[in-house]
Parts: structure tokens; C-alpha cells; sequence
């Protein structure tokens, strides 16, 4: 009978390894022998062995360890809730859920990390997992990181529990639900065991994500509230600090003034601060450009800073995501996000003065009234660009109804710089035509005739041509 035992086991085992590609299942097996042979009994993972390997508190590496071993169960029996070490097939076994190709299998094995039994989690279960996971993922380089992390740590553990109707404790369902939001605690666990089971040994593993930054300061931004955005963005967006493009305060109350500034900057945040003092924003992930219909898609999220930090991904209802328009003779003209039209998730008026926000969204998953009041005043907005020096390709022109036509000679430069209020000479016009290899020729390449033509209808800097027809019909009657 031991040796059926022995062989059922074994057969289950190999089909639990079938789950891994070859690379995953040579580095498991390397990684746990390594493991093993250092803690005592040999040939088994201990707690200890788990905290020292995963730079982990020994609370979770208790917690992880129970969840291995409770997650076999079905297949490999009833475990003692005492034992603090694990062996291999097991936690192969185990393995397979935690690092599961299916998003639902590793959020169930994160639930059994945090309660055991698949009962309540309490507050401070909820905020040890948090701080684990911040630690591992705030950068070692961050300025102030101590604070920082406190401050990261309270807005987490107060929005995670705000959101499930406040109390001391979760239950299981409210557990899912926050996984549903928070993905990256969801994903932690598994991400963690991947890293450092799945793959080569490198030493610790670094699943520090980039911070993003700011040039200049904001009125409504804080560092903590950049890390938590960061978990969301593009990984491009953070790449460099990102550049304010419309402040209210410098620029005015002028909503062409805002216009101009966000069109065709690539992916941008736009934060809004209402009289009440609530402050939302939202990230758009196209370039803005007008439109008597939306665009944009999924990576599009909305959030609240104030009173509460909350993130408001994508419901995969509709793809109603930007929306800009000044031409159009009903209400509709300004800007808007999510929603339908007579009906936002997000707008401001043409007078940048009033804005509106109303729940529920279709666009946005649970989606709240993010303003005091539905009907707000504007007290302030800003804009921040996330690709510093990003430039439209022809593709994105194109959507936008635009088009790009070579410039042939430094004086057709010179015609649309003073279309645009570029210069008032030719002589900046000839030097950028010869440093783009053009000028005195029948033209360069296409691509720097793109970009001289970004250039000189304002569509790779700051300001902007609405459409560059009208610019090319100008050009020709001045040359007439």
C-alpha cells in the first residue's frame, strides 16, 4: 500500500509539473533543492527558509506556508495546520494554483494565504499584506522613502476597506472584491513565488516598478499619489518625469488656452479640483485631439485623490473614453470622459468655469459621483503630459482628420511660421530646413518631412493647428 501511495503521488506530481514549460520546471527544481538542502530536516522548505529566501516577514512566510500546504489537500491529502515545512511534491502541487495561468486560481490561493480557513480577513492581515507589498515594489531610490511608504500604506488600507463598507474585517466575498480592484495585491503572491521558484537564481529578485515623477509642482499631486498611479500606467508613462502642460493657475480659466496645450501630447492625466475641494482626474491614453465622437480605449482609467485615493478602471461596456469637441451648436462642446454625451462621467464646460460628474458610468467599473455635487464650479486644473517629448506619427494625424504634406523650400517653411506665430523671419525657418537635410532641395525623406511639417503647424510643440488644410489654403493665397 505505501508503495501505491508512493507511486499515486509521484503521477501527480509529474502532472502538476506539466503545468511549467521546461525552463520553469529545470529552475524548480534547482531552486528548491538549493533551498532544502540548507534547512533542517534536509529535503524540506521551512518557514524560516521561505522568509530568508522571499525577503518576507515571517507572519507571511507562516501564512504562505499554511496556504501551500492546505492548497494540496485535495490532491495529496489533509496536511497538519502545525507543520512549518514543506516538501517538494506538495509544493508543487501548491505551485500550480499560486502561479495559475488562470487569474481566478491565484487569486483563491492569495485569499488562503490571508485567511487561512477562507473565512474573514482582519484589518491588520489586510495591512501587513499591503506593506509587504509595497516594500517590494516601491523603489529603494525613492526620495523620503520611509515616509512615503506610511503614507502610501494609510491611503491603501483606508481606501480597501472604504471601499467594502468600511468595518474591522472583510469576508471572503468582500476579499474578491478588493482583489478586483487592488490587482496588484491580488497579483502579488504570485508574482513573488514566480520570481523566485520559476526562474534562474539571480539572488533577490527586484519587483520594484518605476515612480513616476513630476517636473514642476503640483497642487494636487503628491508622491504617494504617483505611486499608486503608477501601478496603472503604461510602463512608457514613467519612464521620465512627466511635463506640466496647463495649469490654471499660470495659464488662466481659458479653455482654449487648455485646449491648445493637450492636443496631440500623447497620453496625458488631467487632475480637476472642484469649490468643495474634492479632487479626480483621469488618464487618457490616446492624444487629445477634437472629434464630434469618443475615442480612446481600455488602458483609459478615472480616479479620486481627495477624499479618497480610488482607481475606477475600464468596464468593457463601451469604448466612450475621450471626448473634445468646440464646434458643435448643442451642449455638447468641451471636454468629456466615459459616459454619453448629455449624460458624462466627467465633462468641463468650454468656459473651463463648471464641470459635471455623474454615476453611475457605463464606461467605468463602480464608478461614483467623483465631485461634491454632480453640477461643480472649477476651482482649478491641471494637465500633465507622461511622454515628455512625444510627437504624433501619421496614423494618429490621420484619426484625427489631419494630414501631412511635404514642405518643398525654406519659404513655404517660412509661410507657415507666420501662420503659426513661429517666427517672423526665414532665417529660423532655412536653419531647422538644413538641419533636417532639406533645404535648397525638392525635399528629404519622408520622415523628415514629417517632422518638419509637426514642426511647423505647432503639432509637435506647443501650439497647434486645428487643421492643416487651412493652413495649406493660406499658403497658397499668400504665394498668390
Amino acid at each position: 500500500m505505501g508503495n501505491s501511495s508512493s507511486t499515486s503521488t509521484s503521477k501527480q506530481t509529474k502532472e502538476a509539473l506539466l503545468n511549467f514549460d521546461h525552463g520553469e520546471v529545470e529552475a524548480l527544481k534547482k531552486n528548491y533543492q538549493r533551498l532544502a538542502s540548507s534547512t533542517a530536516p534536509k529535503g524540506l522548505i521551512s518557514v524560516e527558509a521561505l522568509s530568508t529566501e522571499l525577503h518576507i516577514s515571517e507572519w507571511l512566510a507562516a501564512n504562505l506556508m499554511r496556504a501551500l500546504q492546505d492548497a494540496a489537500n485535495p490532491t495529496l491529502g489533509p496536511s497538519k495546520r502545525a507543520e512549518s515545512v514543506i516538501g517538494f511534491e506538495r509544493f508543487v502541487v501548491s505551485l500550480t494554483l499560486c502561479c495559475s495561468s488562470t487569474q481566478s486560481d491565484r487569486r483563491d490561493f492569495a485569499l488562503l494565504a490571508l485567511s487561512g480557513d477562507g473565512g474573514s480577513v482582519s484589518k491588520e492581515t489586510v495591512r501587513a499584506i499591503l506593506e509587504e507589498t509595497i516594500k517590494k515594489t516601491l523603489p529603494h531610490d525613492t526620495p523620503k522613502r520611509p515616509a512615503l511608504l506610511q503614507d502610501v500604506l494609510d491611503d491603501a488600507v483606508k481606501a480597501s476597506f472604504e471601499r467594502q463598507g468600511g468595518g474591522e474585517s472583510m469576508s471572503s466575498e468582500q476579499v474578491a472584491a478588493w482583489f478586483q480592484e487592488d490587482q496588484g495585491t491580488a497579483e502579488f503572491i504570485s508574482l513573488l513565488m514566480r520570481s523566485h521558484f520559476l526562474r534562474d537564481y539571480q539572488g533577490a529578485a527586484d519587483m520594484t516598478r518605476k515612480l513616476p515623477l513630476l517636473s514642476h509642482r503640483s497642487q494636487m499631486l503628491q508622491p504617494r499619489h504617483m505611486y499608486q498611479l503608477g501601478a496603472h500606467l503604461p510602463s512608457r508613462c514613467a519612464e521620465r518625469p512627466w511635463k506640466k502642460l496647463f495649469s490654471m493657475t499660470k495659464h488662466g480659466q481659458s479653455f482654449s488656452s487648455f485646449m491648445n496645450r493637450i492636443l496631440f501630447r500623447g497620453p496625458t492625466v488631467v487632475l480637476v479640483r472642484d469649490e468643495a475641494g474634492h479632487v479626480f482626474g483621469f488618464f487618457a491614453s490616446h492624444s487629445w485631439h477634437k472629434a464630434n465622437k469618443f475615442y480612446g480605449d481600455m488602458a483609459s482609467f478615472v480616479f479620486s485623490i481627495v477624499p479618497t485615493f480610488k482607481i475606477f478602471r475600464s468596464s468593457n461596456v463601451n469604448n466612450n473614453f475621450q471626448w473634445l469637441s468646440t464646434s458643435l451648436t448643442s451642449c455638447n462642446n468641451g471636454l468629456g470622459v466615459g459616459g454619453q454625451k448629455d449624460h458624462w462621467g466627467i465633462h468641463l464646460s468650454m468656459g473651463l468655469e463648471e464641470g459635471t460628474c455623474r454615476a453611475p458610468c457605463s464606461t467605468f467599473e463602480k464608478f461614483p459621483c467623483l465631485s461634491a455635487l454632480p453640477q461643480f464650479k472649477v476651482d482649478h486644473v491641471e494637465a500633465w503630459g507622461c511622454i515628455p517629448d512625444y510627437e504624433p506619427d501619421e496614423a494618429e494625424l490621420e484619426e484625427a482628420g489631419l494630414e501631412k504634406k511635404p514642405i518643398k523650400n525654406w519659404e513655404q517653411m517660412e509661410a507657415r511660421d507666420r501662420i503659426n506665430s513661429k517666427a517672423s523671419s526665414g532665417k529660423g525657418s532655412r536653419s531647422r530646413m538644413e538641419s533636417y537635410g532639406t533645404a535648397g532641395s525638392g525635399g528629404g525623406s519622408r520622415d523628415l518631412e514629417s517632422r518638419v511639417v509637426l514642426e511647423a503647424t505647432g503639432l509637435g510643440d506647443g501650439g497647434r493647428a486645428d487643421n492643416v488644410r487651412a493652413a495649406d489654403e493660406q499658403l497658397t493665397h499668400e504665394r498668390k
